[in-house]
């Protein structure tokens, strides 16, 4: 696919797999975390709507795929306000990928009161071979059902979440295409890490490193751990969203990507809405 960048139908692709996903941590909680949290999700106008109401995280209350099923519309806008302003949320995003119609979506969003926040970046990487491994003296392996809140702990202390969401991320655990590892040194998970599976696709779901363990590969060796086993899956393509690379805000998960020889499939904007 050398034009992959350009194909529309690879983008759309990619972005369901991320909807999907991602979606799946908020389908799969039970009260009393879902009350505790205020998570819900929906689909509206075919956009996947994700709401943590009593956490103010943009990345936990965000819409995706906006514009692929149906073109962007006043009231398809609306519609998703709608949502948000019933979840209680103060503030979201609405993720725009270039496959999006119409190509005058960000004047619709611009007069609803919508304003370009930032930009993550889209990275693939098509599966060819299995990857040989580099020396450490990490552990890599599955996660144990006895080690989820170790998991737990790891997330949290890796992306300062509040309010209990750290959670979210093992309530996947041992469910269809889930796969969940940690990196070990002396026996101590000092990083942790998610695949999803689906099709041909694999998504590198979240990954975190406990802050005074950082610079000592772990985040590469799971990144070159789920590459093979997304691989020996059957998969064609492994996928992953990450922070944009700036020189005012550099992105470790960005650069390890590019290391391990990811390419950059485009620039998603964010746009931010927030109630007064």
């Amino acid at each position: 696919m050398e034009n992959i960048l350009l194909d529309k139908r690879f983008i759309k692709d990619i972005e369901n797999q991320e909807a999907q996903y991602w979606s799946e941590y908020y389908l799969c909680c039970r009260n009393p975390l879902t009350k505790k949290l205020g998570l819900n999700v929906n689909i509206v106008d075919g956009t996947v709507c994700c709401s943590v109401s009593k956490i103010d995280v943009l990345a936990f209350n965000r819409a995706i795929g906006i514009g692929l099923n149906y073109p962007v519309t006043e009231d398809h806008i609306k519609n998703i306000i709608k949502y948000y302003e019933n979840a209680g949320v103060k503030r979201f995003f609405i993720q725009v990928s270039p496959a999006a119609e119409p190509d005058n979506y960000k004047a619709i969003l611009n007069n609803m009161g919508f304003k370009h926040y930032n930009n993550w970046a889209k990275f693939y990487k098509k599966l060819d071979m299995k990857l040989s491994g580099f020396k450490s003296n990490l552990i890599i392996e599955e996660l144990k059902l006895p080690e989820t809140e170790l998991f737990d702990n790891v997330i949290n202390k890796a992306f300062e979440f509040s309010g209990g969401s750290e959670v979210l991320f093992t309530q996947t655990y041992k469910r269809p295409g889930w796969k969940h590892y940690s990196a070990k040194e002396e026996n101590k998970i000092i990083a942790a890490a998610s695949m999803f599976v689906c099709g041909k696709y694999a998504s590198l779901a979240i990954a975190g490193t406990l802050p005074d363990e950082r610079g000592k590969g772990a985040q590469s060796a799971l990144i070159l751990r789920r590459i093979n086993d997304a691989f020996d899956a059957g998969c064609e393509y492994i996928i992953v969203e990450t922070a944009e690379d700036k020189p005012e805000k550099p992105s470790a998960s960005n650069r390890n990507m590019k290391k391990l020889g990811f390419k950059l499939a485009y620039l998603r904007p964010n746009f931010i809405y927030e109630f007064h």
